[in-house]
């Protein structure tokens, strides 16, 4: 089962009403947001889903949010079960109202990101040459560390040439990410 959903179109995604939730397991707090046609970002820390959520209310001016209810709560228990080891993915649509506002690079970094299967990993500097820009590994690390959609476009699979590389969440959790998903491969 992959981790990324069908990607619904903006027109599709700017509904007013965003369901947001937090969620802890026993390594890892995460923060879900989802519109009604699927997943609208998902991050590793509190700051880092505030931020998501004014950028959805850039996008979407008349964004409201729910906490902790419907959608959002429904894709939090899938992501727990996940972390946990209990669920070989998680299997949802993606909103696609942030990914589109990604520079027209970083689309194509986390389009190549989303073909990574899981238990595999790839170098910054791999996924540059594949993007017919060798020499861009910086860039296309730039382009992880934007993802709106954490775990779900798996930039946790990209790494450095020497080591893991950089990660939203931390290099321990980046770490512990690619242990689950060797174990479940």
């Amino acid at each position: 089962m992959t981790m990324i959903g069908a990607i619904r179109s903006r027109a599709e995604t700017c509904s007013p009403l965003f369901h947001a939730a937090a969620c802890r397991v026993d390594w890892l707090a995460f923060y879900v947001i989802a519109a009604d046609t699927g997943i609208a970002g998902l991050s590793f820390s509190r700051a880092a889903h505030l931020r998501t959520c004014e950028r959805i209310s850039r996008r979407c001016p008349n964004a409201r949010f729910a906490t902790n209810r419907g959608l959002g709560q429904e894709i939090a228990s899938a992501v727990s079960r996940y972390l946990q080891g209990r669920s070989p993915g998680v299997a949802y649509p993606v909103c696609s109202l942030l990914l589109e506002a990604g520079t027209p690079f970083q689309q194509r970094v986390w389009q190549c990101i989303s073909g990574i299967s899981p238990g595999m990993t790839r170098t910054y500097g791999e996924l540059a040459v594949e993007l017919g820009s060798p020499g861009y590994a910086r860039a296309v690390g730039r382009a992880c560390s934007a993802n709106p959609l954490a775990l779900i476009v798996p930039c946790h699979r990209v790494v450095g040439a020497r080591g893991p590389g950089g990660f939203a969440g931390g290099a321990a959790i980046k770490q512990r990410l690619l242990q689950l998903e060797a174990a479940l491969a």
